[in-house]
């Protein structure tokens, strides 16, 4: 069965690069390659063959909660179609894989989530967010307001301030970093609140700005005063 799902990988991979005509391209069909060889049996997520392996070439019952992770794929990756549809250059093309993979990571049968939603904390999840609508309707005015801003982009240093903005939405809305019990104390506006206008602004960063190729959270005023790094723990990890 390793070989068989191999050989499925590789053949995908011959498909997508027929189609490429930029390195872009390219990069991309290796990296699916790679997402696909990854969760073959005996490879780096099946160590043990098809035990424990959720790969659909096993025999076994596969994903416990298929319905709830296939919708939390498709989500996945209409934010990548949003997100890519505003990138003009690689750096952006690979900020947003980076997120698709953050989301699809999470989803129900995914790394961070193996036996479905037993034990996963992902919103999509039945014992997941209180406040689903909301957190879908913050969500979907986030990613607008980040395909709006790229679209205006001409440079890096643009888009990197684009999906700032973007993390800063996307982290205060229900069920996610500073709204983890979803409208619940939650400032949000959409939940009734101020938006959290009742004292200094923070604006949250992930990048690296002590050039330590290691990227941390940080967290500034609206002046661009440092305020002490953030030890956040991100949704379902």
């Amino acid at each position: 069965m390793g070989d068989q799902c191999e050989s499925g990988c590789t053949n995908d991979l011959g498909s997508c690069l027929s189609t490429c005509s930029d390195a872009n391209c390219q990069e991309k069909c290796y990296t699916n390659f790679n997402n696909c060889s990854f969760r073959c049996p005996c490879n780096i997520f099946c160590p043990d063959g098809c035990v424990g392996c959720d790969n659909e070439i096993c025999p076994e019952e596969g994903c416990p909660d298929q319905d709830l992770a296939d919708q939390c794929e498709g989500k996945c990756s209409a934010n990548l179609g949003t997100c890519l549809s505003g990138c003009s250059n690689a750096d952006c093309q690979e900020n947003c894989f980076n997120a698709y993979n953050n989301c699809s990571f999470r989803c129900p049968c995914n790394i961070f989530c193996p036996d479905g939603c037993v034990g996963c904390d992902n919103e999509i999840c039945v014992d997941g967010c209180p406040d689903q609508d909301l957190a879908d309707q913050c969500e979907g005015k986030c990613s607008a307001d980040l395909g709006t801003c790229l679209s205006g982009c001409s440079n890096a240093d643009c888009q990197e301030n684009c999906f700032n903005n973007y993390n800063n939405c996307s982290f205060r809305c229900p069920c996610n970093i500073f709204c983890p019990n979803g409208c619940v104390d939650c400032e949000n506006e959409i939940c009734g609140g101020d938006g959290g206008n009742g004292g200094a602004r923070r604006i949250i960063h992930l990048a690296d700005p002590e050039s330590t190729s290691n990227l941390v959270f940080f967290a500034t005023d609206e002046f661009g005063d440092l305020f002490e790094p953030l030890d956040l723990t991100l949704p379902g990890h």
